[in-house]
């Protein structure tokens, strides 16, 4: 794998694999995942002296990003090889609030493999092999989240983001105490609306989100609403947009917003759909 270096729209430089899917997208439209960036730096600009939790965090793309709005940012990534390149991005720019663990969190502390994938998404890396994909194996240990956290002394959680190729479940219920004394807001990677994740999750005064974005065609009804889509997109720049969560945009959604009822106000109006924005 070739190393090469790209700066993102934020002004920092990241070691990246050549011709990898998250630098690819770096490299166009100046970060990978750019709008779910931006939405989350809007947030934490309503908070004050936020703490961020980012499970999952690849080679720091995020991690990055979270760390100009954030007071700290803790970063885990589970697969060795990929936590080498993470840890060059965190020194190399100079990121001292940022805090990276090379491990997985989940529900209980043991060794596993881990798959990298080697077909241009390192991001698709997972604790389960899909036998179709092109994977190298690893070895990786998985902590039990609240553990983690008393043990390094995590006194305050605002913000998880969480994209762990079908280990939702397991750090959820890991983080389980964390979130119920922390309430923080979780965005999370949604890829099977037929699993009973959300089902299982049994937060109080929590709100639900499908994220997709202003664009979303659902909106938009009818010849006249092709239309009135056509003349919006010509006159409102591309962004993040939250949609009720239900059966239909959970179908077309790849990520949700778990929002608690008493921080609705931290996000910014803009984002909500326009018969759900709070004014």
């Amino acid at each position: 794998m070739s190393i090469i270096k790209v700066e993102n729209k934020y002004g920092q430089r990241l070691n990246c694999i050549e011709d990898d899917e998250i630098t690819l997208s770096i490299q166009k439209k100046g970060a990978h995942d750019v709008r779910t960036l931006d939405f989350v730096l809007d947030v934490l600009a309503n908070i004050d002296c936020p703490v961020v939790l980012d499970i999952g965090a690849n080679i720091g793309n995020h991690t990055l990003a979270f760390s100009i709005g954030a007071e700290k940012v803790y970063a885990f990534e589970a697969a060795p090889s990929i936590y080498k390149l993470l840890e060059k991005n965190v020194a190399d720019n100079g990121m001292t609030n940022v805090f990276i663990s090379n491990v997985a969190l989940s529900d209980s502390a043991r060794e596993a493999k881990i798959f990298v994938q080697m077909d241009g998404n390192l991001g698709g890396s997972r604790l389960c092999k899909e036998e179709s994909n092109n994977y190298a194996e690893e070895r990786t240990f998985l902590v039990r989240g609240d553990d983690f956290v008393h043990t390094h002394g995590i006194e305050n959680i605002d913000l998880m983001k969480i994209d762990v190729e079908g280990h939702e479940k397991q750090v959820l219920e890991g983080l389980k105490e964390s979130i119920e004394a922390n309430r923080p807001i979780i965005i999370m990677e949604y890829l099977n609306p037929q699993d009973d994740l959300l089902d299982g999750l049994k937060l109080e005064r929590y709100k639900l989100f499908a994220i997709l974005d202003n664009y979303e065609k659902s909106k938009w009804k009818g010849v006249i609403g092709r239309v009135k889509r056509w003349r919006y997109k010509n006159e409102h720049e591309r962004r993040l947009e939250l949609f009720p969560f239900n059966a239909l945009t959970a179908a077309r959604a790849d990520d949700v917003l778990l929002v608690p009822e008493e921080k609705l106000n931290v996000i910014p109006a803009k984002y909500f759909t326009p018969h759900h924005a709070i004014r």
